[in-house]
C-alpha cells in the first residue's frame, strides 16, 4: 500500500525540491572558500618571491655561466 504525501499549497511536488540551505550556512561556506583562496594566493606569492630572490630551497636557481 502506498501513501501519497501532500506537500501543501505553493510547494511543487518535485524529487529535487529539497529545503534550501539557511543563509548563514551559505555565508559560512563562502567565508571558508575565501580563506582557502587567501592561503593559496599567499603561498603562491611567497613561492614567487622566493624564486625572485633565489632563496627557494626546493628549487635552487640555475646558473647559466
Amino acid at each position: 500500500m502506498s501513501v501519497e504525501l501532500d506537500s501543501g499549497p505553493g510547494i511543487p511536488d518535485h524529487p529535487y525540491n529539497v529545503m534550501r540551505e539557511p543563509f548563514t550556512l551559505v555565508l559560512l561556506e563562502g567565508a571558508c572558500w575565501l580563506v582557502v583562496l587567501l592561503f593559496v594566493g599567499l603561498a603562491l606569492g611567497l613561492t614567487h618571491a622566493a624564486f625572485d630572490r633565489g632563496r627557494s630551497r626546493l628549487f635552487p636557481p640555475h646558473r647559466l655561466c
